[in-house]
C-alpha cells in the first residue's frame, strides 16, 4: 500500500498515488496532519513552496475573500429596518433599546420572547443599540462582518483540515457570495443566523486544531516511548485539551445564539470520516475501536445539543409557534418535510425569485413527497457507492441534509414553507460536496488557468446576483413588491405592504392589500388584525370590531388584535367590554405595557381610580420612560376629586418628567404640568404653563382648549383643577 505523506501545513500537494480505501496510515508514517483523500491538488496550481510562502499565500487568500464578502454586502449599510420581526427584535424591543445594563442582561438570558432562547443574539442587538442608537446602517454592517468572520474561518477549517488551499478557499467563497445568503446577512432580524454560525465556523476551526494536537501527541508517544512510564504529558496532548475545550465552548456560543446549530456534532462526526480520516473501515473491528472513542469524545457535544433543542421546543411551545405542528399527521408533516427539502435543493441551485417570505401552501404538498423521496434516495444511494473512492460527496450531501432537517417542514413553525435563511449553515456542506467533486472530475485533465476563469465567472455570476438581492431590502415597500412581483399570490407579502402602505398615510391602499391576502388565505390572522386597525383609522368601528374578532378567533393568543379591539370598545363608550380585553391581554401577556396603560385608562372612565394607579404604576415599572402613563399618572395625582389620590410633588415630578420628554412641546402634558403646579400650590407656573399649553393647543374646539379653559379659571381663582 502506497504511503501519502502530507505537505507542510498550507502547502499544496501533489495528486501522489492513492489506493480505493484512502484511509490514513499510522502515526508514525506521517510528519504532520494527513491528507484528504480525494484533496489533492496539482503542483501545477502554485509553485509556492515553504512555510512561509504558504503563510503569505492564506493571508492573502483571507485578505480576498474578505474584500469580496464585503463589496457583494457592502451595500446593505444603506438600507433601513423592515417590519417584518425588526421591530419585535430591535425597533419597538425596550429591553433592547434600554442598551446593556443589568436589568437587560438578566433578561436576556432569562426570556424565551418571540419564540427562541438566544441570550447572545440579544445581546448583540443591545450592543448595537448601546453603541449606535437605531441607526440602521451599523446594526447591518455588524452582520456583515460577522458573516466576513465566518467565511474566513470556513475558508481556515478547511484549509487545515483538507491540507488543500483552492478548494478550500472557493468552498468559502461559494460560502460568502451566494444570493441565499442575503436574508440572513441584509435582514436585522436574522442576527441569529450569523452570530451562531460564526461561533459554529470558529468551534469547526477549534476542533481541526484539536484533532491536529491528538496526532502530533501519537507520534510523540511513538517517538517517546518512555513517556508512557514515567507519565509525561506531551505538550500536544495539553494543546489539543485546550482546543477541545475552545470547540465546545463555541458550540454553546453558538447555541445561544441559535438553536438550530444543535446538528454540529454530526458534522463532526461526518469530518471525522472525511477529510480528518479518523474512522477506520477496512473491519468490523477497526470500525468498532475507532467509533466508539469518537462517539464517546462527542457525548459533551450531544448533551449541550439535546438541552438546546428540549429548550428550544418548550420556548416555541409557550409562544404558541409549533401548537399546529402537534395536531399535523404523519403524512401531513412528511409532505411539508418533502416540499421543503426541494424548495431549499431548488434555490441552491438556482438562486433565483429569492423572497422574504416563502408562504406556505394552502394545501398539504403532498404531490412532493415522491419525488423529494426518490431524489434523496438516488443521490443519497449514489453518495454511500462512491463512499470509498469519494467520500466528500457522502459527508457534504449528508451535512446538508442533516442540518436542513429541523426546518425543513417537519415542524411547521411560523406562516413560511421555505427560508432563504435555513439554508445558511446547512449549505456548506451541499458547496464542499460540489467543490470538490467538480476538482477530482476535472483534474488532471483541466489546465489551471481555464478552471480559474471558470471559476471567477461563476462567482462574478453569484455577487452581481447577491448585490441586486441585497438592494431589495432598501426598504419595506421594495422587499414586499419585489415579493409580489415574483408571485402575486403571496398573502404575507400582501400583508406586509399593506402595512407599510398605512405607515405612509395611504389607509385605502393599505386596506386593498390586506384585503387581498385574506381572498388568497382566509386563514390568515395578521391581516384581519391589520384591517381592524386600518377600519379603527377611519372611523370605521364597526368593521373593525369584526376584523379584530375574526383575529382572535382564529388567534386567540394574539395580544395586538385584542389590544386593539379594546381600544376601539375603549372609544365607544364600552368601558367594561374594554376592560375585559385589556385584562385578557395581560393575562397571556403581564409586561404588555400598552395594556397596561390602556386599563388605567379605562378604570379611570370607570371611576375606579386606585385600580388605575397601580396598573399606570406597573406600565413605568416595565417602561419608566413612557410617556402616556408618566402624563397619565401625573393627571390623576394632580386632578382627582378624591382627595386620598392626590399628591401634588410627585404629579410635578411625572409630569416634569414627561414634558422632558416631550421637549416642552406637548399640550398634553404641558397642561398636565400646569395642574401638578397648581395642586403642588405653586400658581403662579400652573398659570404660564398653561398659557403655553393654550399656545400650543391652538385656536380650534377640541376637549384639550375647552380643558385648558376650566383650568385657567380655577387658577386665576386660586383653586387647583378638578377633573369630573
Amino acid at each position: 500500500m502506497a504511503r501519502i505523506t502530507a505537505a507542510p501545513d498550507g502547502a499544496e500537494q501533489s495528486a501522489g498515488s492513492q489506493t480505493g480505501s484512502g484511509h490514513s496510515p499510522s502515526p508514525a508514517a506521517s510528519s504532520g496532519p494527513p491528507r484528504a483523500q480525494g484533496s489533492g491538488e496539482s503542483v501545477h496550481a502554485s509553485t509556492c513552496a515553504g512555510p512561509e510562502c504558504a503563510a503569505r499565500r492564506t493571508i492573502w487568500i483571507c485578505l480576498a475573500l474578505a474584500v469580496v464578502t464585503l463589496a457583494t454586502f457592502g451595500r446593505v449599510a444603506g438600507n433601513g429596518f423592515v417590519n417584518f420581526d425588526d421591530d419585535a427584535y430591535v425597533v419597538l424591543n425596550r429591553h433592547v433599546l434600554a442598551g446593556l445594563n443589568w436589568e437587560s442582561v438578566k433578561w436576556a438570558f432569562a426570556t424565551g420572547y418571540f419564540g427562541n432562547w438566544h441570550p447572545l443574539t440579544w445581546l448583540s442587538h443591545m450592543l448595537d443599540v448601546q453603541l449606535f442608537g437605531l441607526n440602521p446602517g451599523p446594526h447591518h454592517l455588524h452582520s456583515v462582518l460577522l458573516h466576513t468572520g465566518s467565511v474566513l474561518l470556513l475558508f481556515l477549517a478547511l484549509q487545515r483540515m483538507t491540507q488543500t488551499v483552492w478548494r478550500s478557499a472557493f468552498a468559502a467563497a461559494l460560502f460568502a457570495v451566494h444570493p441565499l445568503r442575503v436574508e440572513s446577512v441584509a435582514w436585522a432580524a436574522e442576527r441569529k443566523d450569523v452570530l451562531s454560525v460564526f461561533f459554529a465556523m470558529l468551534s469547526l476551526w477549534a476542533y481541526a486544531r484539536y484533532v491536529e494536537g491528538r496526532r502530533k501527541s501519537a507520534e510523540d508517544r511513538m517517538q517517546n516511548p518512555a513517556s508512557d512510564t514515567t507519565h509525561h504529558v506531551s505538550r500536544f496532548t495539553f494543546h489539543a485539551s485546550i482546543f477541545y475545550l475552545l470547540s465546545l465552548s463555541c458550540f454553546a456560543l453558538a447555541l445561544m445564539s441559535k438553536a438550530m446549530l444543535a446538528t454540529l456534532p454530526f458534522v463532526l462526526l461526518l469530518l471525522d470520516y472525511w477529510p480528518l480520516r479518523r474512522l477506520q473501515t477496512e473491519t468490523q473491528d477497526s470500525r468498532l475501536k475507532t467509533l466508539i472513542p469518537l462517539l464517546l469524545e462527542k457525548v459533551p457535544f450531544f448533551i449541550l445539543g439535546a438541552g438546546s433543542t428540549v429548550l428550544g421546543f418548550s420556548v416555541l411551545r409557550q409562544a404558541g409557534a409549533i401548537a399546529e405542528s402537534a395536531t399535523a399527521g404523519v403524512w401531513d408533516r412528511l409532505a411539508y418535510s418533502a416540499y421543503g427539502y426541494l424548495g431549499h435543493l431548488s434555490k441552491v441551485v438556482c438562486p433565483v425569485n429569492l423572497i422574504l417570505p416563502y408562504p406556505r401552501p394552502l394545501q398539504s404538498p403532498t404531490g412532493a413527497i415522491l419525488p423529494a423521496a426518490a431524489l434523496i434516495a438516488l443521490v443519497s444511494g449514489w453518495a454511500l457507492a462512491l463512499l470509498k473512492r469519494r467520500p466528500y460527496i457522502a459527508v457534504g450531501w449528508f451535512w446538508f441534509l442533516g442540518c436542513l432537517l429541523p426546518v425543513s417542514g417537519l415542524f411547521r413553525i411560523g406562516p413560511h414553507a421555505l427560508a432563504d435563511r435555513y439554508t445558511y449553515f446547512p449549505s456548506i456542506g451541499f458547496f464542499i460536496a460540489l467543490t470538490w467533486g467538480i476538482a477530482e472530475t476535472a483534474h488532471p485533465r483541466w489546465r489551471p488557468a481555464p478552471t480559474g476563469f471558470i471559476a471567477a465567472a461563476v462567482l462574478a455570476a453569484l455577487i452581481l446576483t447577491s448585490n441586486r438581492q441585497a438592494g431589495y431590502w432598501h426598504d419595506n415597500e421594495r422587499l414586499y413588491r419585489h415579493a409580489l412581483a415574483v408571485n402575486s399570490e403571496n398573502y404575507v407579502a400582501h400583508n406586509g405592504l399593506g402595512f407599510e402602505l398605512f405607515q405612509q398615510g395611504k389607509v385605502e391602499e393599505a386596506i386593498r392589500e390586506c384585503e387581498a391576502a385574506v381572498r388568497i388565505n382566509p386563514r390568515y390572522d395578521p391581516a384581519y388584525s391589520n384591517l381592524g386597525r386600518f377600519f379603527a383609522e377611519k372611523k370605521d368601528h364597526a368593521s373593525a370590531i369584526a376584523n379584530f374578532e375574526t383575529a382572535l378567533t382564529l388567534s386567540p393568543h394574539d395580544a395586538k388584535p385584542r389590544n386593539n379591539l379594546g381600544l376601539v370598545l375603549y372609544l365607544q363608550g364600552r368601558y367594561p367590554e374594554a376592560k375585559g380585553q385589556f385584562a385578557e391581554v395581560l393575562r397571556f401577556d403581564p409586561e404588555h405595557i400598552d395594556a397596561h396603560n390602556n386599563l388605567g385608562l379605562t378604570c379611570q372612565k370607570l371611576g375606579q381610580t386606585g385600580e388605575a394607579i397601580l396598573c399606570f404604576r406597573r406600565a413605568l415599572e416595565l417602561k419608566p420612560d413612557f410617556t402616556a402613563p408618566l402624563n397619565n399618572l401625573a393627571w390623576l395625582l394632580a386632578t382627582s376629586p378624591d382627595a386620598q389620590y392626590r399628591d401634588g410633588n410627585e404629579a410635578v415630578r411625572l409630569a416634569m418628567q414627561a414634558c422632558d420628554l416631550t421637549r416642552f412641546a406637548n399640550p398634553n402634558t404641558l397642561a398636565t404640568l400646569a395642574a401638578a403646579c397648581a395642586e403642588a400650590g405653586r400658581m403662579r407656573e400652573a398659570i404660564g404653563l398653561a398659557e403655553q399649553a393654550q399656545e400650543r393647543a391652538g385656536t380650534g374646539q377640541n376637549p384639550l382648549t375647552d380643558r385648558l379653559g376650566a383650568m385657567m379659571e380655577c387658577f386665576h381663582a386660586g383653586r387647583p383643577y378638578r377633573a369630573n
